[in-house]
């Protein structure tokens, strides 16, 4: 079953509010809290859309999560492989050599929203130059100068947009024929 791990505030930023429960709170992003938001899907598949299943414990990889959500019909995140649940990184900062603290792990996403006024290029300046700070502070990262931006929208067609192109393209060709075909007729 899919599932993701991510920030209390990711949902909020996005804008999408549970459609039963709660969104995570910030104190659930720290040390001991096993939380877990489902998708609509899932409510319905697996809870047989029980109303009072906020509350309730469900295992995720034998660990027990207590349900605070259930997201609406209709929403999916992350775009490439929609999670069937949502748990906080709580888990993921516990423990001697907890994962939060290894620099060289490359397994988070950062989603973020532009500021009114600020444009994709400004961002994407504010973010490199933060990256160079970071690679002159952490010997780990100094090959790693720059960062890449994409919007979600990009990487939700990513895998489709040449086939969609060859679609249109198509089609406009199609039209063509079809109008130089009217137009010879009469």
């Amino acid at each position: 079953m899919i599932g993701g791990r991510v920030s209390a505030n990711l949902f909020p930023m996005l804008g999408a509010h549970p459609a039963l429960g709660r969104n995570f709170t910030p104190e659930e992003d720290l040390p001991g809290h096993r939380v877990a938001i489902l998708s609509h899907e899932l409510w319905v598949t697996d809870f047989d859309s029980e109303p009072n299943v906020i509350g309730d414990t469900v295992k995720i990889s034998d660990v027990p999560y207590t349900i605070v959500g259930v997201m609406p019909a209709g929403f999916h995140y992350s775009i490439q492989t929609p999670g069937l649940f949502w748990s906080t990184y709580s888990i993921d900062t516990e423990g001697q050599f907890h994962l939060t603290s290894q620099r060289d792990s490359d397994e988070l996403s950062i989603v973020g929203r532009l500021k009114d006024g600020v444009t994709a290029n400004q961002a994407l300046a504010d973010l490199n130059a933060i990256q160079r700070r970071l690679s002159q502070q952490y010997p780990e990262d100094r090959l790693k100068l720059e960062v890449a931006t994409m919007p979600l929208l990009d990487e939700g067609v990513s895998d489709v947009r040449a086939p969609l192109t060859f679609l249109f393209i198509s089609v406009g060709v199609l039209l063509l024929i079809g109008c130089a075909n009217v137009a010879d007729c009469c």
